[in-house]
């Protein structure tokens, strides 16, 4: 079983340009800020949790979209 923030580091890596790790990383802040998830019993979080997988998201936002 794989921790979310691998599944997400590994999606990231195959994405192929910019627009697709865009679109991508929009629809895990979707998924992890949806209403309908348990987030500590739904996934497979790991240590850490939501919080890891939402800095690292953000982090690769700010440096996708050149935000400062």
């Amino acid at each position: 079983m794989y921790e979310l923030k691998d599944i997400v580091n590994r999606a990231l890596k195959n994405c192929q340009n910019k627009q697709n790790k865009k679109i991508f990383l929009l629809f895990v802040i979707l998924g992890l800020t949806s209403p309908e998830i348990n987030q500590e019993q739904d996934l497979n979080l790991g240590r850490g949790g939501v919080e890891s997988v939402v800095r690292k998201v953000r982090k690769e936002i700010k440096r996708l979209f050149a935000i400062s």
